[in-house]
C-alpha cells in the first residue's frame, strides 16, 4: 500500500497489474494513468484523495472509493473499462467534475451506500446502466449527458436510493432514461429525454425497499 504522506505517483505513471492503493491517509495526484490493469487505477480506503487528470483504459475502473473516503476527481478520461469508471461504496463521498466515460462494459458510474456527485460529465456507450444509485446510495447529476448505452441511462435500484438530475440530457439508451425502484426518490429539473428505448422513466422493483 502507498504511504499517504510520502507517495506521489509520477505524472505519467506506468502501473502494471495494479494501481495506487491508499489506506488511512491522504493522496494528491496529477496525471495518474492506468492501462490494462487487473484492478482500479486508484483504490481509496478510509482516506482523502484529490485527483486531477486521471486516465483509465481497459482497467477495472479509474477510482474505487470505500469505507468513508472523501475523493475529488477533476478531469477524467475513461475508455473501455471492465468495471465502473468511478464507484463509491460503504459511506464514501466522491465528487467528479469534467469527465468523459465511454464504452464501459458494465455500469459506468455508481454509488452503493455512498454519495456520488457528477458535474460536466459525459457517459457514452455503457453496456450497463449509465449512472446507478443502489443500497441507499445518492447520486447528484448536473450538466451530465448519458447517451447510446445498452441499458438505462440512470438507475435507482432500491427503495432507499436517491437521484437528483439538473440540466442533463439522457438520450439514445436501449432502456428507459430513468429506471427506478418505485420507492426510490428521483428528482429531475431541466432534463431532456430523447429516443430512449424504454421511454422517459420505468419503475422496476429492486432487491430491497
Amino acid at each position: 500500500d502507498a504511504h499517504p504522506d510520502s507517495y506521489l505517483p509520477p505524472a505519467e505513471s506506468d502501473l502494471y497489474g495494479r494501481g495506487v492503493n491508499v489506506r488511512g491517509g491522504r493522496l494528491e495526484a496529477d496525471g495518474l494513468r492506468g492501462t490494462d490493469l487487473a484492478g482500479p487505477v486508484a483504490l481509496v480506503t478510509g482516506s482523502e484523495a484529490a485527483l486531477t487528470s486521471v486516465t483509465s483504459e481497459r482497467t477495472r475502473g479509474a477510482v474505487l472509493a470505500e469505507e468513508g473516503s472523501t475523493v475529488t476527481v477533476r478531469g477524467l478520461e475513461a475508455t473501455g473499462d471492465h468495471g465502473a469508471a468511478v464507484r463509491a461504496r460503504t459511506g464514501a463521498t466522491v465528487e467528479v467534475v469534467d469527465a468523459r466515460v465511454s464504452d464501459v462494459s458494465a455500469v459506468a458510474l455508481a454509488a452503493h451506500e455512498a454519495s456520488l456527485s457528477l458535474t460536466s460529465v459525459e457517459v457514452n456507450g455503457a453496456k450497463g446502466v449509465g449512472v446507478l444509485a443502489d443500497e441507499g446510495g445518492t447520486v447528484t447529476l448536473k450538466d451530465v449527458v448519458i447517451r447510446d448505452g445498452r441499458h438505462a441511462g440512470v438507475g435507482a435500484a432500491d427503495g432507499t436510493s436517491r437521484v437528483e438530475a439538473v440540466r442533463c440530457r439522457i438520450a439514445g439508451n436501449a432502456r428507459a432514461g430513468v429506471r427506478a425502484h418505485p420507492h426510490a426518490v428521483v428528482e429531475t429539473r431541466d432534463v431532456t429525454f430523447r429516443d430512449n428505448g424504454g421511454g422517459d422513466r420505468e419503475d422496476v422493483p429492486g432487491p430491497k425497499g
